[in-house]
């Protein structure tokens, strides 16, 4: 009986390519608070595939789910911040932990404008 089991097995019944993922906590901020509606994207060095939140929530938070383990850079969007590009690379592995990202808002400048008005 064990005899049978082992020689199933051993004539492929396992597969043996199994791919390890991890979902990814991360966490977007400004310096101070939360930015909502940040997409992040995490983009395999290797392969080049990618892997996104679309829209992080009120606390600034998403979680990209089933990420396969390797080394990836990273990016982030949102309206009224400076797109984010790493410097550095982010390892998804058994010791992966949130990864953090902090924006900086866009610089707006106004100019006042004074516009002489005409007799009618």
């Amino acid at each position: 009986m064990v005899w049978c089991i082992c020689s199933c097995i051993h004539k492929g019944s396992i597969n043996s390519s199994v791919i390890l993922t991890k979902n990814i906590g991360v966490s977007v901020n400004d310096g101070t608070n939360p930015v909502e509606g940040a997409i992040v994207t995490l983009t395999n060095i290797t392969d080049g595939k990618t892997y996104t939140c679309n829209g992080t929530g009120s606390a600034g938070g998403c979680t990209i789910s089933n990420v396969p383990y390797g080394v990836y850079s990273y990016g982030a969007t949102c309206t009224g911040y400076e797109n984010f590009e790493s410097t550095g690379n982010y390892t998804v592995g058994d010791d992966s932990t949130t990864l953090t990202i902090t924006m900086t808002k866009t610089s707006v400048s106004y100019t006042h404008l004074t516009l002489p008005t005409s007799d009618l």
